[in-house]
This record gives structure tokens, C-alpha cells and sequence, in this order.
């Protein structure tokens, strides 16, 4: 569990904020423990240096139960059992964080596992004066409540203390099968007088588990709930949208409920334990990029990794006349990635392989770029919690650290470019402090510098986008008639199953702007299904593809 210290030794996500810190009353029910991802999002805050924080408990309202003994209880409680390491986001742990200070109001410890008055908590909002109440495992209070704050009181989803019901309100789009949702930060706004989402994205729906489609959302409320306050302290505006009702189903909805979750999992994995997943690129040489509105990339030679490898996230580059394609070589045996070089023929078959990077953790996604007249290679390292830059020293197979762009969180896909004398990178960021398996899908950031090497600067906005439909680089920024293009993915229905272009509309460091131009889906070769990346370099054009192929053949 975090302490109430500042973090340190990572990149910032976010701008320093510049006003006088948010004062911020967290009143709690009288429960000490709460499922681990409101343990976090509390801790969180001590992160936060724009904030002031008082901690007070209060038995104003008892925490709701959470051993109910209905239908749709025991259904959480068979699903949590099946649900993987994930089920670790909603156990049990100590709400207060570790050094809290505790503050004294006539004699009454104000921290977990003491009580305070009504009239009490009231006199001592007079005194503080806060911004901002935080109210957890209570009620949406009164109009005193309300009002003893300059902004309000937040009160988190009725259910956010119990382990076993936290975040029902999220069944319906689970229930209906959807491929994404919007989901965020569940309160109530007490000026608004109404429940809203705070940082709402667009995310990918379990099918088979609600009790994993739970936790890929709530184990991003710690960030969600840190950046809604880091806006409020910045006089930003909030980004919010109206929360849907939660519902829970009685014994027959909970019945039609395991039936229909039932029939998903056997459509959905008849026959996959002797399928994998297996991706290989495809190439061609055009005089023209494809056109991003209307992307139909026509004739295209496959190239077929040998067995027991799979080639993705290609990275075309011309070398003093020679082509290549720099790509992921994924080695089944070791579940590992390392980059390879493909030299091409005149054909544009795989005349030579060389191997470009090789280290004690996974690396995939090349990006190539040519800066002072020499090339740098950028990759993505996640497991590692940094972004390299790399020195050419002799093309292809031999690089040298240069410098270390951005460090300590898991950062997919780095993608850089130069615009208007100034250097750009775009990179889905895992701000959660949970192990997602490796479902940084849906947050994009962006950040910005004077040269490759740094120093990077995050961007006012950030995330940029989120919404796991787009938000996921798929390959280098490119220009086409004129106009920025951003490639990235839709990973809603799956991990890399289409490419959704987008026409960077504004890009300054306070503001970003896109608008989606067109789709390339997985239909431009015959049993394909996804493509994740397009990259071009001088007259050649990559795509790469997703595949079911037997284990055997792999």
C-alpha cells in the first residue's frame, strides 16, 4: 500500500499544478477496510502535492453489507472464484493510509475506527473550510453537508465499501454483451444534485466475467479519482458524463443472467485450446501512402515468419539503397519479444534476418526516426517501466543506449514525430497500480519536447484520448494531402483488430484535437482477424495481421 509520501522517480504524467492546494475533507463510514481498489484510490491522494488533506470517520450511515445471501449475491461470489488474479482488485484492505496525519476536534480522533458527531463534523467543516468533501461508504448528504464546501460534496457509488457488490451499477452493458462501455469515476455531485461519471471512457467489456469487467474499470478509479481533483485544483473544466442507473437482477435475471454468460463462453472458446494467436506482416510498394478516409491497401505480399516465431508491429526503413522491415519477433518457447531486421529482396522476399535488439524482458512496437543526420531507433519496453532511445552505430544490427526518454510506469507504444520544430510522442500510459495484463488499451498520452533526447514535457490534456477504440498507437504519424495522420487501434471487441485513422486537427502543448477519418478492417486478406499496425518509409508499405493458427503449426 502507498504511504503518505510524495512519489518519486518517475515521469510526470501531468503538468505541475500552480494554484494553492485543494483542501479536501475525506469523511469515511465507520469501516476500516474496503475492497483494494478504494484502499488505493484513497492512498493515492497523499500522492498528490496539490492537495490538503483531512481524514475524519464518522456513523452517520452504516457500510452497506456485504455478505447478502440473494440470487444475484451468490452469482458475484462463484464469479469473483473464477475471475483469476484479477479478483485481487476488489479483496479486502486498510482504508487509512500508512502516516495519515489525524487532526483533534474536541477531543475526538478524527481517523478510521473513531466516530464523530453530526453537529460535531459540521463544526468542523466550519473551522476548515474546504473545497471539497469526499464522502465514502455514506449517503449523498443534506444541504449542510453540501454546503460546507466551496465545491460540493463528492459521494462514491452507494456499494463502493463491500468486496463482494462494488461497481454492480456496470452489469447492464455486461448483461447486453457489449463490446465497450463508458465507464468512470461513479459519484454524486451534490451541486448538481445528480450521479455522474468523472473522467468517463470508452472500455472493453469482459464477456465472460463481470467480475473481471469490474476491476478492468475500477482498478483505474485511483488515477481517475487523482485526476478529477488535479482539474478542480486547476480550474479546469471536469470531464464528465451522466452515470446510467445500477439495477440488480432478482432470482430469474440472475438465472437468465449465468445462462446467457453461459452460451458466451462456449461461442467464444469452442475449439480455442488448440488455437493461438499468430500474426505475420504483409508489404508492398506504392507511390502513394493509402489514403486514410478511404484505406484499401490493395495487392500485398505476405511475408510468413518461420515456425514457432510470429512477426508484428512492422517499421519499414531504406539504408543506403537496401530495404528493411524491423519488426517484433515473438519466440513462442519464451514467450518473449525481441527486434529482428528483415532485409528484402528486389521480389520483396526476406533475402537476410538480422537481430537488432535482444533483452532480459519483452520489447516490441520499432519506431525509426532520422534526427541530425543519424538514425535512432525507439521500442517499446513496458515490462522494463521505460522508453529507450537508441543510437545507430552500424545498420541494422548494431545499437547503443543513448538516453532514457520517460521512466517508471508501463508505457505501450511510443510513438514519435517532429511538428513545427518541436518533437511529439504519443504512448498508452498503465496508471493504475494494479497489474492490468498488459491492458493498456484505452488511454492515450501525449508529450512533448525540443529534440528526441528530451527533456519531454507531458501535455495539459492528458490523457488525449480514452477510449479503447482508438487510443492505441498503430504505427507512425504520417502526412497525407497536407493533413497529420494518427493511426491507432481498436482493441474493443479484441486485442489489434482494426486500424482507425485520425487527422490530428490541433497540437499545441495546452491543446490536442482529433477527428476519426476511416477504418481499415481485417478484410484485405482471406481468414484474417485484426491488423494493428501501418508503417511506410519511402515507396513501402506494411501492414501486419492477426491470425487463428493451430498450436502445433506455431
Amino acid at each position: 500500500m502507498a504511504d503518505c509520501t510524495p512519489q518519486a522517480g518517475r515521469s510526470r504524467l501531468f503538468p505541475e499544478v500552480a494554484s494553492a492546494p485543494l483542501r479536501v475533507v475525506v469523511v469515511l463510514s465507520g469501516q476500516d477496510t474496503g475492497p483494494r481498489w478504494l484502499a488505493e484510490s484513497l492512498h493515492a491522494l497523499c500522492d498528490c502535492e496539490f492537495l490538503q488533506l483531512t481524514w475524519c470517520s464518522t456513523d452517520l450511515a452504516p457500510a452497506p453489507d456485504s455478505h447478502g445471501t440473494g440470487a444475484f449475491d451468490r452469482y458475484l461470489r462463484w464469479d469473483q472464484a473464477i475471475a483469476g488474479p484479477l479478483r485481487q482488485i476488489l479483496q479486502p484492505a486498510p482504508l487509512l493510509p500508512t502516516g495519515a496525519a489525524l487532526q483533534r476536534v474536541d477531543g475526538i480522533t478524527l481517523a478510521a475506527g473513531r466516530t464523530a458527531a453530526t453537529d460535531t463534523l459540521l463544526k468542523l467543516l466550519d473551522d476548515l473550510q474546504p473545497d471539497l468533501l469526499l464522502l465514502v461508504g455514506l449517503p449523498p448528504p443534506d444541504g449542510r453537508f453540501a454546503r460546507a464546501a466551496r465545491f460540493g460534496a463528492w459521494t462514491l457509488e452507494s456499494d463502493a465499501m463491500s468486496s463482494l457488490r462494488c461497481g454492480s451499477w456496470m452489469l447492464e452493458d455486461f448483461r447486453a454483451g457489449h463490446s465497450s462501455a463508458t465507464t468512470g469515476l461513479r459519484v454524486h455531485d451534490s451541486q448538481a444534485d445528480a450521479w455522474i461519471l468523472l473522467e468517463p471512457g470508452e472500455i472493453s467489456v469482459a464477456q465472460i466475467s463481470f467480475t473481471r469487467h469490474r476491476a478492468y474499470q475500477l482498478q483505474k478509479v485511483p488515477a481517475q479519482l487523482t485526476r478529477a481533483l488535479r482539474r478542480l485544483a486547476n480550474g479546469q473544466i471536469r470531464r464528465q458524463t451522466p452515470a446510467q442507473s445500477g439495477f440488480r437482477p432478482g432470482a430469474l435475471g440472475t438465472l437468465l443472467l449465468g445462462l446467457r454468460v453461459l452460451a458466451r463462453g462456449v461461442r467464444r472458446h469452442l475449439g480455442r485450446p488448440f488455437l493461438r494467436e499468430h500474426w505475420h506482416i504483409a508489404v508492398r510498394r506504392a507511390a502513394q501512402p493509402l489514403d486514410p478516409a478511404r484505406p484499401t491497401p490493395g495487392s500485398l505480399r505476405r511475408l510468413r515468419p518461420p515456425r514457432g516465431w510470429f512477426w508484428a508491429d512492422p517499421a519499414p526503413w531504406r539504408h543506403e539503397g537496401r530495404d528493411f522491415v524491423l519488426v517484433e519477433a515473438y519466440d513462442y518457447a519464451t514467450g518473449r519479444g525481441e527486434i529482428q531486421a528483415l532485409e528484402l529482396d528486389g521480389q520483396l522476399d526476406v533475402a537476410a534476418t538480422h537481430t537488432v535488439l535482444r533483452q532480459p524482458h519483452h520489447l516490441s512496437y520499432p519506431h525509426l526516426l532520422h534526427w541530425q543526420g543519424r538514425t535512432f531507433l525507439v521500442v517499446e519496453s513496458a515490462l522494463a517501466g521505460r522508453v529507450d532511445l537508441w543510437n545507430c552505430e552500424h545498420f541494422p544490427n548494431r545499437w547503443t543506449h543513448s538516453v532514457t526518454l520517460l521512466h517508471g510506469w508501463r508505457m505501450v507504444d511510443p510513438t514519435l514525430f517532429e511538428r513545427d520544430g518541436r518533437w511529439w510522442m504519443f504512448a498508452c500510459v498503465a496508471e493504475t497500480p494494479f497489474d492490468d495484463e498488459g491492458r493498456e488499451w484505452n488511454e492515450l498520452f501525449l508529450f512533448h519536447a525540443p529534440s528526441p533526447a528530451g527533456p519531454w514535457q507531458p501535455h495539459a490534456q492528458n490523457p488525449v484520448c480514452t477510449d479503447v477504440r482508438r487510443a492505441r498507437p498503430a504505427g507512425p504519424v504520417f502526412e497525407h494531402t497536407g493533413r497529420l495522420i494518427r493511426p491507432g487501434q481498436d482493441c474493443a471487441a479484441e486485442y489489434g483488430r482494426a486500424i482507425v485513422f485520425h487527422e490530428i486537427v490541433t497540437l499545441t502543448p495546452d491543446q490536442y484535437q482529433e477527428r476519426p477519418l476511416g477504418v481499415l478492417e481485417p478484410d484485405w486478406a482471406p481468414g484474417l482477424r485484426g491488423c494493428h499496425t501501418y508503417a511506410r518509409h519511402a515507396d513501402l508499405d506494411v501492414l501486419d495481421g492477426k491470425y487463428l493458427a493451430s498450436r502445433w503449426s506455431t
